[in-house]
């Protein structure tokens, strides 16, 4: 798929659903690129153990930057086999010190698209289609977990 981007570098207003492959092939690039990629399959495949369907990535990893700090992400809570997330996996539960672990872990901070993002009520999946600088407009990348076999 031949992803847009903004001048800015977002891309440009949407959901763009991804294979692993295809968002591999697309942001794995560099070699710090393909590090961060490592730590996202680790999350990715904890999530899909615990019945996660849907994640969605955004951040300066879906832009062009050559030497993106981190991903940020949020993934669908429907369906999610709860009691195995927090036994297995309570990293993805812990949103009040989930960045410094997240990031040792995976590289990067996911949480549940629906749980609030802001003091204005945003949800996460709102949150990550808006440009922090300035609030406009942009694109996020949609991997669905049915398809992830890695």
């Amino acid at each position: 798929m031949a992803l847009k981007y903004l001048a800015n570098g977002n891309l440009e207003p949407g959901i763009y659903e991804l294979s692993w492959e295809e968002f591999v092939e697309e942001y794995g690039y560099t070699y710090p690129r393909k590090f961060i990629i490592s730590g996202l399959k680790v999350a990715l495949h904890a999530l899909k153990l615990c019945n996660c369907q849907k994640v969605y990535i955004d951040g300066s990893f879906t832009t062009k930057q050559d030497k993106p700090h981190d991903w940020d992400g949020c993934f669908d809570p429907e369906g999610i086999d709860e009691k195995r997330l927090e036994n297995d996996y309570p990293v993805f539960g812990d949103l009040d010190h989930p960045r410094l672990q997240q990031k040792m872990l995976f590289k990067g901070e996911i949480f549940p698209s629906t749980t609030h993002a802001n003091a204005e009520g945003e949800t996460y999946f709102e949150w990550f289609q808006k440009d922090k600088k300035d609030d406009s407009p942009k694109g996020i990348i949609l991997i669905l977990l049915k398809n992830f076999n890695v």
